[in-house]
């Protein structure tokens, strides 16, 4: 028995003669029985291959479904699926990753808050896409919905998500049970036509239940009103002590989205403006309207936004003006040991960097330094 890192969450890894490996040819189905039969422990691994998803997926044990690589084992709707969900995620101890899901839509449920795509009320979704996914319904998120303490996705991508019904969120539903996200991107989301609809991400806590959104980058979404990339419902919020319930939106990118009103960050209490962020990054709060404490502001400097790389050019003002130790006072663990959204490791140089990239120096940045530095004057 060994540890592994899966994304943040340190978890231990079993070997199992239950293991079990599917063929492409596998239906969903086919997926459900074997996560049925499987014991706490075992690993599912799907081939490489495209996966029509017709029917509902529950994971609801402490097993492992994976494929090699989230761009290379595809789980694809046809149409809308009879379900609220297309995959609920629902066990401390289940882990999801190395999976896309795409074109997924589905008309049950209105007005539930859970994603059409993934509902995760228990366990860890990583290393995943989930893309071009719908729903009409008001109140739906498009994406992903995180509904409890347990719940957690880290080093995903939420991207190109439709939203249309009213209220509805684009990309990411983080709800009163609470629920963390660290190294995500969360791009070019569209949310619905109502009061609500969020482009990006919202979050709603409770008095109770903490939320928890770290080191993520959230950009290019679009909302029709309100909240082009992120809307803070603080209904319960405690100005007086923002540590019950937060949210705590630590080291994250809120940039270029796009909103008639809040465009980047929108909240329903001014009171929530100066507890809920550290150390983000929002070129559009700036002065008196910079959002939390030690904002950061200025363009963020992707390396080639438009075609969806978020790395950071040497230049950028997310680069170390993160807080680790923030990070890992909310988190619980080191930054240190883990990786970027991109797979490199945290923390390079002296601090943390904002956002869901860790800036990577070229190999040869240094000796050009050196090198004019070396020059006769």
């Amino acid at each position: 028995m060994k540890k592994a890192v899966f994304g943040f969450l340190i978890a231990t890894a079993f070997v199992s003669l239950g293991d079990v490996n599917l063929p492409n040819t596998s239906t969903i189905a086919d997926i459900q029985a074997a996560i049925d039969s499987a014991q706490p422990g075992e690993v599912i691994t799907l081939a490489d291959g495209t996966y029509a998803f017709d029917q509902a997926l529950t994971v609801n044990k402490g097993i492992t479904l994976t494929g090699s690589h989230r761009d290379k084992c595809i789980l694809q709707g046809s149409g809308k699926i009879d379900s609220i969900s297309a995959m609920k995620i629902a066990d401390v101890g289940a882990c999801v990753k190395n999976l896309t899901i795409t074109k997924v839509d589905s008309s049950v449920g209105d007005y539930q808050y859970h994603g059409i795509a993934v509902w995760i009320t228990a366990g860890l979704f990583t290393q995943s896409r989930v893309t071009e996914c719908k729903t009409s319904n008001g109140n739906r998120a498009a994406g992903v919905s995180l509904e409890s303490d347990t719940a957690i996705m880290t080093h995903c991508i939420i991207d190109h998500n439709t939203a249309s019904g009213g209220n509805g969120v684009g990309g990411v539903r983080i709800h009163k049970s609470g629920g963390t996200m660290a190294n995500c991107l969360v791009w070019a989301n569209t949310g619905g036509s109502g009061d609500y609809g969020v482009g990006g991400v919202s979050v709603k806590p409770d008095a109770w239940k903490l939320i928890k959104v770290v080191n993520c980058t959230i950009v290019g979404n679009t909302a029709t009103k309100v909240g082009g990339g992120l809307r803070i419902e603080a209904d319960y919020f405690d100005a007086k002590d923002p540590t019950k319930n937060g949210p705590w939106i630590v080291n994250t990118i809120i940039a270029n989205n796009t909103a008639p009103d809040g465009a980047d960050v929108a909240f329903n209490k001014d009171d929530s403006k100066n507890y809920t962020g550290y150390n983000c990054l929002c070129p559009s709060l700036t002065g008196d309207d910079a959002y939390g404490a030690n904002p950061q502001t200025g363009s963020p400097l992707f390396a080639d936004a438009a075609n969806g790389d978020f790395h950071l050019l040497p230049d950028s003002p997310a680069r170390n003006t993160g807080d680790k130790d923030k990070a890992a006072s909310v988190l619980g663990y080191d930054l240190a040991e883990t990786l970027d959204f991109y797979g490199t490791a945290r923390v390079l140089e002296n601090q943390v960097d904002i956002g869901c990239s860790e800036y990577e120096k070229k190999p040869d940045e240094d000796a050009d330094k050196l090198m004019v530095l070396s020059m006769p004057q």
